[in-house]
């Protein structure tokens, strides 16, 4: 007897389709016209706000098929988990800065790892014990725990913007965006394994109990190492792959300059690989594609050629950024699909602990991290923005939709998360270039703090040992024009310069980096060649090779 007929639902998928795609355009062209316009309104309110409007059509016209907006936010949580959430996890460990990275290191790790779990903890217990008193529903504590985890996991998109916008990296407040970019990407991947293992607890319906604590503990040891060890193999196996197959270059290692299909191919499809092998073997994907993307850039970057080299990034940012669009029209959708599980008692604690456990984590820790840190020191003012910073967003709101339902609290545990995803963005990123105005963070901090000497991190104990390793790395995953083009950007990073050219959208500057910091010795005995980087600002005119900017990079730049 013959099956169902696969193509039977066609029409239907293609609806839903559509419904997605008309979203997202419109969603494009709005932020587009409100960028031009020079609005200070953030895309992510803007575009929660179309979502909320769509929402509202659904309740107040009752011919409109709702169950067109409920299949996306019932499928969404499978669809975003494997494929959606990979590009975003990606891209920011991509285009995190290994020396402003490790420079904060300690800031970063605290913050990310003992604060995430203060903060999960205070808001999970605040559900416990205090919204019952005031009318709220009774959750278990595993339930409670995943929940605090969940929304423990940070979203600064808008105020990293804003960030960008107050040119905070250049004006001397490097410390201050860096802390929160690199504790942003660090949180997420914590967060997420903290929720699984509790939402393991909550379906197993085990009590949480002293050995529970542990096992669930010495479980997040093992997956979080485990998937570090997975995203950093993918991330060098990528690297040697480019280095050995040569894809985007000719038979010289000079030849290094020019852009494919298969190259840009290769390296988006390596880059999803740890990703699944994760899932696949029962580990966090977050965390392995985020080491693959640290990883990626500090070994594999400098292997592509000059142009795919500035586009991969772009491309990557791309998908992520529509990923993120759809994530967030989907939180517009839910404020009214989800009215009817609304809790007052529950939301009002959930904002209530979020804040004080932001603030658990940012003040006491920072302190610390300013005593044990050789690093750059933070003010008050600056670890007030830090604990604005704390924005819940897209990885929250995907988790909630995914949370166990063995007691029934999904629902209003959802409706909890977008309200506070909302009032997080609202409250505490919109008003962003305000406070550092009043905090007079928008300018150059005091002389005598700008001229203090930055401190590497390769001044910490036993950082020359890694360094050395790195070093070996670098010679058998590189070619040597690599490695020349990456000490160079190093060496421009250290001094202040932009180690990569800059681009606005596609990216129209494709000049071959030109050898002009004649500095013999800066970066230590035998690894400043200026021979070697000589070759990279002439190799782009060999005869029969496309010089640059050559025709094909000046149609990219009039796209």
């Amino acid at each position: 007897m013959a099956g169902p007929d696969p193509m039977s639902d066609l029409t239907l998928d293609a609806t839903d389709i559509l419904l997605l795609v008309s979203l997202l355009a419109i969603c494009l062209v709005v932020n587009n016209v409100i960028q031009k316009q020079s609005w200070p309104i953030p895309e992510a309110i803007s575009t929660i706000a179309l979502g909320i409007a769509m929402g509202a059509v659904a309740v107040a016209f009752p011919e409109v098929n709702r169950n067109t907006f409920r299949k996306l936010e019932d499928m969404s949580a499978k669809q975003f988990m494997l494929v959606f959430i990979a590009p975003i996890i990606f891209a920011e460990g991509y285009g995190m800065k290994s020396q402003q990275f490790f420079d904060n290191i300690t800031r970063i790790l605290l913050h990310a790892f003992l604060g995430t779990l203060i903060s999960a903890l205070v808001v999970g217990l605040a559900l416990q014990y205090l919204a019952p008193l005031t009318g709220g529903p009774q959750l278990g504590l595993a339930e409670c725990l995943a929940f605090g985890a969940m929304i423990s996991s940070t979203d600064p998109v808008t105020t990293l913007a804003i960030f960008k916008e107050q040119r905070l990296a250049e004006n001397g407040r490097g410390h201050l965006y860096y802390s929160v970019l690199g504790e942003s990407i660090l949180n997420d991947a914590v967060a997420i394994t903290l929720f699984d293992s509790f939402c393991n607890l909550v379906r197993s319906g085990e009590a949480l109990n002293g050995l529970v604590a542990l096992r669930i503990l010495l479980e997040f040891c093992e997956v979080f190492l485990a998937s570090t060890a997975i995203g950093v193999a993918g991330g060098l196996a990528t690297a040697f792959l480019l280095k050995s197959a040569r894809l985007g270059a000719g038979a010289s290692e000079g030849e290094h300059f020019y852009f494919n299909i298969p190259e840009i191919g290769v390296a988006l499809v390596l880059a999803y690989v740890p990703f699944l092998v994760a899932e696949a073997c029962n580990m966090s994907g977050i965390v392995a594609i985020m080491f693959t993307g640290i990883t990626t850039r500090q070994y594999a970057h400098f292997n592509l050629t000059q142009i795919t080299r500035q586009i991969f990034l772009p491309t990557v940012e791309l998908i992520a950024s529509l990923c993120e669009t759809y994530v967030f029209i989907l939180l517009g959708l839910g404020v009214f699909l989800l009215r009817e599980a609304f809790s007052l008692p529950l939301i009002l604690w959930t904002l209530a602990a979020c804040l004080v456990g932001r603030a658990l984590n940012v003040y006491p820790l920072s302190l610390v991290a300013n005593c044990l840190s050789s690093g750059p020191k933070m003010s008050f003012n600056e670890l007030h923005m830090v604990w604005m910073a704390g924005l819940r967003g897209t990885i929250a709101f995907i988790c909630a939709l995914g949370f166990p339902n063995e007691a029934g609290h999904q629902d209003q545990l959802l409706c909890t998360t977008v309200i506070t995803v909302m009032v997080s963005l609202v409250f505490l990123g919109w008003p962003t270039a305000p406070v550092l105005r009043c905090l007079r963070l928008d300018a150059a901090p005091e002389a005598e703090t700008a001229r203090a000497p930055r401190t590497s991190w390769s001044a910490f104990p036993g950082s020359g040992s890694v360094r050395q390793a790195s070093a070996r790395l670098k010679k058998l995953l590189m070619t040597q024009d690599a490695i020349a083009e990456d000490e160079m950007s190093l060496f421009e990073e250290a001094n202040g310069a932009s180690p990569e050219p800059r681009n606005s959208g596609m990216g129209c500057s494709f000049d071959a980096p030109r050898a002009r910091l004649s500095a013999p010795g800066a970066l230590g005995a035998g690894t400043f060649d200026e021979a070697r980087l000589g070759r990279l600002s002439t190799s782009s005119a060999r005869p029969g090779r496309m010089s640059l900017p050559s025709r094909s990079s000046r149609m990219l730049c009039n796209m």
